[in-house]
């Protein structure tokens, strides 16, 4: 594992953070996020999920004709799943993504297919805004704002990868994002995850 470069957060010299969204595409939530994000003049990154990108294709070019990242968060959520999500993010936007985020940041999702991966980033991320929890849009707020730093990766999920929470685990997000994107205004430049200085992290020092 020691040739996989992984990242979970920037350069804390520079003062830019990253927004990243998991699971998506979501026809819920990731349009939603988009026209957000468009009225902050705001670039994000999103690691999409392959079977939702055969789901809603259109939401998945939708994301890349806003000027947005994409990056590969597994065909499935399982282990074996990057190459076969890299093909079908190839096949709607016309190019795979050098960008990836093992699910549940573990990195050991990688073992399978560390040939494959061997030029991509790994990327996880430094401040988890615990959104997929059954808690409150203040309380996803709050979590976010008491961790981020200068080069903090910032995750949030946009969708899901059980289909009985698609309509409802992003809406929490989408009611925090307006006050936290405009608290980090403030202090931030927001960025794509392709926008900073990445700093490597051993990989078997990020399992969890």
């Amino acid at each position: 594992m020691n040739d996989l470069r992984v990242a979970s957060f920037g350069n804390r010299d520079k003062r830019d953070v990253a927004l990243t969204f998991d699971d998506g595409p979501n026809p819920y939530a990731t349009l939603k996020i988009l026209d957000l994000l468009d009225s902050f003049g705001v670039k994000a990154t999103f690691f999409v999920v392959g079977r939702r990108c055969a789901e809603f294709p259109e939401i998945l070019r939708e994301i890349a004709r806003r000027g947005h990242l994409i990056g590969n968060h597994t065909f499935s959520h399982g282990k074996g799943d990057f190459e076969k999500c890299d093909i079908e993010i190839s096949r709607i936007v016309g190019k795979k993504s050098g960008y990836v985020r093992p699910p549940f940041y573990d990195v050991s999702f990688c073992d399978e297919e560390k040939a494959y991966l061997r030029n991509a980033l790994i990327i996880m991320g430094d401040v988890d805004s615990r959104d997929y929890l059954d808690i409150s849009a203040q309380e996803v707020t709050d979590t976010v704002l008491a961790q981020v730093r200068a080069g903090s990766i910032i995750d949030f999920h946009d969708g899901s990868e059980n289909d009985a929470d698609l309509e409802t685990r992003a809406q929490k997000t989408i009611g925090a994002l307006p006050s936290i994107i405009t608290r980090l205004h403030d202090q931030f430049a927001l960025v794509r995850i392709d926008e900073m200085d990445l700093q490597f992290t051993p990989p078997e020092t990020l399992q969890r």
